[in-house]
């Protein structure tokens, strides 16, 4: 495999390792992208094959949509080396009504969370910041109690990550979580996660109605597929935490968003704004609820 030299499949550059494959396709190298090292070994034996010439993944419609969008670190207008070519006092002074509070608390008063909390939302000012990943586990630890709240009934969480099969490869995109929803009647809930209304992917919001419509026993006959194309067991830990429900029950998406006018039909899945979150009271750990309540949910707008 050292002597095959790999090309990225998104903007066709040669690497001679995988190893400098994977740190290009993570951004760690010039022009790099944003690819998750998770996604990138997911994707390496369709490299191999890509890099033979042969059919792959990357050859297929649904790469060609949906990682169009990577792009690489130095993909904006080249400064040449001509700083000096700004004027950097009208820079100061056009953006001198602008100010943002020091990343750490200048005191130590507040709590653990308080503190990390006012970090977040700090951070969440930067480009780059990949703030819906940080929050996420927060989201999930309160979702069946949102759920509950909103919808009415039990609802348990089964797994994160959900993976659904591509059409034309054993490659997955995920769902961002999968819950079980026991009463009053029986329903598996996936849901989106988004703390941003511009990056709704119209091809991903297809996708949760397509996973509607196949139902669940197909989404985890797929799964097996995929768990019988990889070498790792954490698909049979999957299929055997899904097996604990009842398969065929009906499939219900939703989004959880700032805005629902950012959803491409709003009306065809179950929604969820910020906005609601706020209003909405939680009994268990209510405390750290009214925390993320004041501290993250009011800004995501």
């Amino acid at each position: 495999m050292s002597n095959v030299k790999l090309r990225c499949p998104i903007c066709r550059q040669l690497c001679t390792y995988e190893n400098n494959l994977c740190k290009h396709m993570q951004g760690l190298k010039p022009k790099g992208h944003e690819i998750e090292p998770s996604l990138f070994n997911q994707w390496l034996p369709a490299l191999r094959l890509h890099a033979r010439g042969k059919e792959s993944f990357f050859d297929s419609k649904e790469f060609k949509e949906e990682y169009h969008v990577f792009l690489s670190r130095e993909e904006t207008p080249e400064m040449n080396g001509k700083v000096d070519s700004v004027d950097l006092e009208s820079l100061r002074t056009s953006y001198s009504d602008i100010t943002i509070p020091a990343p750490v608390p200048d005191d130590d008063n507040g709590t653990f969370l308080e503190i990390l909390f006012k970090l977040l939302t700090w951070n969440k000012r930067i480009p780059k910041y990949q703030f819906e990943r940080r929050i996420d586990i927060f989201i999930n630890f309160f979702m069946a109690d949102i759920l509950s709240v909103k919808f009415g009934g039990k609802f348990e969480f089964v797994v994160p990550e959900l993976p659904l099969k591509l059409e034309h490869s054993n490659q997955s995109t995920n769902f961002d979580y999968l819950y079980f929803r026991h009463s009053p009647q029986e329903e598996w809930w996936i849901i989106e996660l988004k703390t941003d209304s511009g990056s709704v992917n119209m091809n991903q919001f297809g996708r949760y109605l397509d996973a509607r419509k196949s139902g669940m026993p197909h989404i985890l006959q797929d799964i097996v597929r995929i768990d019988r194309a990889s070498k790792s067991n954490k698909y049979r830990d999957l299929i055997c935490r899904l097996n604990q429900f009842p398969a065929d029950r009906p499939v219900k998406p939703l989004y959880l968003v700032p805005d629902k006018r950012c959803l491409p039909d709003h009306s065809a899945v179950e929604v969820v704004e910020f906005r609601d979150l706020l209003e909405m009271k939680v009994d268990r750990f209510a405390e750290e609820w009214e925390l993320l309540q004041k501290s993250i949910f009011q800004f995501i707008k």
